[in-house]
């Protein structure tokens, strides 16, 4: 199975962080983000696709041509162009089956393993809503996707399914025509919704993902991490 990685992002909410640091090569306590993605990757030796855009040379240059006993390709792509648009940007080199991690977002090696598992495939993960913005993942009784629905604005904002950015699909993908967002960009949650109405597209929770956006996010990443890793040594608070 191959893996491709979307690390095309500016990064604008992270100010002068990412002006000259790609978003994707932020630390974590003291590890960048691209490196802790690739960590939770299964071990075997399918090969890797890293969509880079803004500083994209620097990511080239830290993660080289290998990552243990992955080989490593990059595409260039515009950031504007949105998740589907940074990943139709690498159809030509996909093949069968596929991983989709978002080059901005920790995982954990159990949850790619599930995401694996049951493909093709969504993950989620249930959490408070950040905004009225965010969509909830809906499932079927088989638990499959079957759409994005939208939440209420006012009030204590609910807990709900959030997709993690993280697919695994199949070639078969391609065969729709992304969906533009308000905003120009090409959402690939909302085009897999396309591939959803067709056949089924297994709902996989991910616990333990951590979404990195702004500043905040990456102080918050470092607290979870730094307690859950006391917790493992049987120490912390």
């Amino acid at each position: 199975m191959q893996t491709i990685i979307l690390a095309a992002g500016r990064g604008t909410r992270f100010g002068e962080m990412t002006r000259a640091t790609p978003k994707c090569l932020l630390k974590v306590l003291g590890k960048p983000i691209i490196v802790r993605i690739m960590d939770a990757l299964p071990k075997d030796d399918s090969n890797i696709i890293i969509v880079i855009g803004h500083l994209g040379e620097k990511v080239k240059r830290f993660v080289g041509a290998r990552r243990g006993r992955h080989p490593v390709t990059y595409v260039e792509a515009e950031p504007t162009l949105g998740t589907a648009g940074a990943l139709w940007h690498a159809r030509h080199l996909l093949k069968d089956t596929f991983l989709v991690l978002n080059g901005d977002d920790i995982v954990t090696r159990a949850s790619v393993a599930a995401l694996v598992r049951r493909a093709p495939s969504f993950g989620f993960m249930r959490r408070r809503a950040p905004s009225a913005k965010y969509r909830d993942v809906i499932l079927d009784q088989k638990g499959c996707v079957t759409r994005l629905a939208k939440i209420r604005a006012g009030g204590t904002l609910p807990i709900i399914r959030v997709a993690t950015g993280a697919y695994v699909l199949d070639v078969s993908i391609f065969r729709y025509k992304p969906v533009r967002l308000k905003s120009g960009e090409l959402g690939l949650p909302q085009t897999i919704m396309k591939m959803a109405a067709r056949q089924c597209v297994r709902g996989v929770p991910m616990p333990g993902t951590l979404f990195i956006n702004n500043r905040e996010d990456l102080m918050f990443a470092e607290d979870k991490l730094r307690v859950s890793g006391a917790s493992r040594r049987g120490g912390g608070r």
